[in-house]
């Protein structure tokens, strides 16, 4: 991988970690849902510091899995687990 790959996946990193933590301090079950990850991991980042941000976010592949949409979920009729709760939380709220 080159250096510009690896400078790359270290800005989305530092960008994604921002946005969790932000996420975080506002509300851990939306950070946790947005992300995907536990709440132990959205309650710690949320008292991270910047430094220790930018050394997590060091790494050269990107921390964070992209999640499809929910369009693209139900077009192709599969989803992780987490997708299906949500899914049927909404449907069971609206009926």
């Amino acid at each position: 991988m080159t250096n510009k790959f690896a400078e790359d996946f270290r800005d989305l990193n530092r960008h994604a970690l921002l946005l969790l933590q932000r996420v975080a301090q506002e509300d851990l079950g939306e950070a946790t849902a947005r992300f995907g990850v536990t709440r132990a991991f959205a309650e710690e980042i949320r008292g991270v510091s910047i430094s220790k941000l930018q050394e997590m976010a060091s790494e050269s592949l990107f921390l964070f899995q992209p999640r499809p949409t929910m369009p693209d979920v139900l077009e192709k009729g599969e989803a992780p687990s987490k997708q299906l709760a949500l899914l049927r939380s909404i449907s069971v709220r609206q009926g």
